[in-house]
């Protein structure tokens, strides 16, 4: 609704477009549900609008977010649950679809929800001398009763359906929505030859840890030095305690974090909050648990006037990372530490220590920090 007031966006074929809107707006009660009755032109223009830009996703991308790398029958595991999707709607009368977040338990390994059985979803375009065909994906939850015609469902991640494209008036469909993806900023990690690598980058200025925390984040500090805000379905992977002395809360962090999916903040705007420790051999630690498959820890720490030292090993491993690098006599520098890790077994656990390492009268600090696959 807010792109079309500001772009005044109208197809040339026009019809069908948005054919269940009334007065130049959705129904009531539609706020929150996928929209439809637009082709894959309008789908295109729309995500190209947006900032970041963004664009459809393609197909493996598509599967990507939905399978992971464990080849899972369904976005949530291998069993089929009716009650993670919509219940299939047989009539004559096709009803609306549920909202995008009306099944939370669906969701795919990354958090991504709305991928199985509410509408189908636009992807890559294919043209041959003769045919133009789209791939959708993600099934859809009317499934009228008698119909040869009507297309079999590919509520599987093994399958798909080709749709068949002829002109965007015919192309629409009360069946057929769409998702738009951004290309990710996020630099990719040195390669990594041991049980854990690491290294030391300048942060951004603004960390979406919503983005960037695809398995879970974790940021201290918010409001009191007993502020945690964490991922909505992350677990709680990322543990934090002060060494060696109580933490205190700061708000005048050189960079900022947002986020959009937390509890008990839901969604926080540029914060340049977090902890501080002072004191020679204090500081924080940070304990994950490692899975066999290779993960991404990113934290965010800082100094004030002192110097600070990170470790980094897993439990029952001699594989450790340091850097003693961090240090600023006059005031204060921030740095985000990329740790990738792999457990060769079970129960193993990723423990970051860092702390200060001079006798000076500065400090240093948490703020934030996020968990994601290789």
């Amino acid at each position: 609704k807010r792109f079309i007031d500001s772009t005044h966006y109208f197809p040339k074929d026009n019809h069908n477009f948005l054919k269940h809107w009334i007065n130049g707006t959705y129904p009531d009660g539609w706020a929150n549900k996928p929209v439809t009755w637009v082709s894959i032109e309008d789908a295109r223009v729309y995500c190209s609008s947006r900032t970041p830009v963004a664009r459809i996703p393609n197909e493996w991308e598509w599967q990507y977010a939905a399978q992971g790398t464990d080849g899972r029958t369904y976005p949530w595991g291998n069993i089929w649950d009716d009650g993670k999707v919509p219940i299939p709607d047989k009539s004559r009368t096709m009803r609306p679809p549920d909202d995008v977040d009306a099944h939370p338990q669906g969701a795919s390994i990354f958090g991504v929800e709305d991928l199985t059985g509410n509408v189908y979803q636009w992807t890559n375009e294919f043209v041959d001398d003769h045919t133009r065909a789209a791939i959708l994906r993600g099934g859809n939850y009317y499934q009228p009763q008698g119909s040869m015609w009507y297309e079999p469902q590919s509520y599987k991640l093994s399958q798909h359906t080709k749709y068949l494209l002829m002109a965007p008036s015919l192309d629409r469909s009360a069946g057929i929505g769409f998702r738009c993806v951004v290309d990710s900023p996020i630099k990719p990690p040195a390669p990594c030859n041991s049980s854990v690598c690491g290294e030391r980058l300048t942060p951004p200025g603004i960390v979406d840890l919503s983005t960037e925390g695809i398995i879970d984040w974790a940021h201290w500090g918010l409001t009191t030095p007993a502020s945690l805000d964490r991922k909505v379905g992350g677990g709680g992977k990322i543990v934090a305690s002060s060494e060696g002395a109580y933490s205190s809360q700061y708000n005048n962090n050189p960079n900022g974090f947002s986020w959009s999916d937390g509890t008990p903040d839901k969604s926080v705007t540029d914060t340049t909050t977090g902890l501080y420790v002072s004191g020679n051999g204090k500081g924080f630690k940070i304990i994950v648990p490692a899975e066999t498959t290779e993960q991404v820890l990113r934290l965010y720490v800082g100094v004030w006037r002192s110097q600070a030292t990170l470790t980094a090993s897993l439990t029952g491993s001699t594989d450790t990372y340091k850097d003693s690098s961090l240090s600023d006599n006059d005031g204060t520098l921030n740095a985000e530490y990329v740790i990738r890790f792999k457990a060769s077994s079970s129960n193993q656990s990723l423990v970051v220590m860092f702390l200060q390492s001079d006798d000076g009268q500065g400090n240093v600090t948490l703020q934030s920090a996020t968990l994601s696959n290789s």
